[in-house]
């Protein structure tokens, strides 16, 4: 029988759920995400031991433990914002000069968006 790598390998898959829908049910970034993966396959993958699955989790719990402490420097935004935020940046860059000024002209009329 041959190994499956890629469409719901073995070393993923619990008895009732694969390590993808705790992620994404819990809407995990990526390092918490990979945390979780490296240690729900932890011994399970061939050619992977468990030792070394149990230390890329925690480098990868530590990374975010470090990326946390450094927003706590930031000042925290509301998902909505980071979303308008994200759209105007992406607006910046692809509309022509003129149009972000007719943009920008209508944020007087609606505080919404942030151009």
């Amino acid at each position: 029988m041959k190994y499956e790598k890629v469409n719901h390998p073995s070393h993923y898959q619990g008895e009732r759920v694969e390590a993808i829908d705790v992620i994404e049910s819990y809407s995990l970034n990526f390092s918490l995400g990979n945390a979780i993966k490296y240690l729900l396959r932890a011994g399970k993958k061939p050619d992977s031991s468990y030792e070394e699955d149990l230390a890329k989790a925690v480098w990868y719990i530590q990374r975010e433990i470090q990326r946390s402490k450094k927003d706590e420097t930031q000042p925290r935004q509301e998902p909505q914002d980071v979303y308008l935020l994200q759209v105007r940046e992406h607006a910046q860059a692809i509309l022509p000069n003129e149009e972000r000024l007719a943009l920008r002209g209508q944020n007087n009329r609606n505080a919404s968006i942030p151009f």
